[in-house]
């Protein structure tokens, strides 16, 4: 203890400096924070694809043979129960990222179908 005292008075220059950079870092941090928090939740940028939060199950789930319906409700149960995403737990989970992928395919089908169609008639009427 009296080696750290001896140090902290020898050094009381460096150590001021220090402190003064972990203050300027904590206030970046919660910045940081607040701003990813607001974009996540579209409320300061809006993202062309929304973020979708998922749970990986562990390796050691996989040696286990947990199937995918168990670690489903886990997820959920995540979600839904941890308060970071809490508020956003209907957004988040492999269910929700495989139904959006779904619309997003569809959509893109939809959108070719159409162009194919175009260009057969365009084809046809040359």
């Amino acid at each position: 203890m009296k080696e750290h005292m001896i140090y902290i008075i020898d050094h009381a220059e460096e150590i001021e400096k220090l402190i003064k950079v972990k203050a300027q870092v904590s206030e970046v941090k919660s910045i940081m924070l607040e701003n990813i928090d607001k974009i996540l939740e579209g409320r300061a940028y809006r993202l062309k694809f929304p973020w979708i939060g998922l749970v990986n199950r562990s390796q050691a789930d996989i040696n286990k043979n947990v199937d995918m319906i168990a670690a489903g409700c886990r997820e959920r149960e995540f979600f839904n129960t941890t308060p970071e995403y809490k508020h956003l737990a209907k957004r988040m989970g492999l269910e929700h990222l495989a139904n959006m992928l779904s619309k997003l395919l569809s959509a893109k089908f939809r959108e070719f179908n159409l162009l194919l169609t175009r260009q057969l008639l365009n084809l046809k009427l040359n």
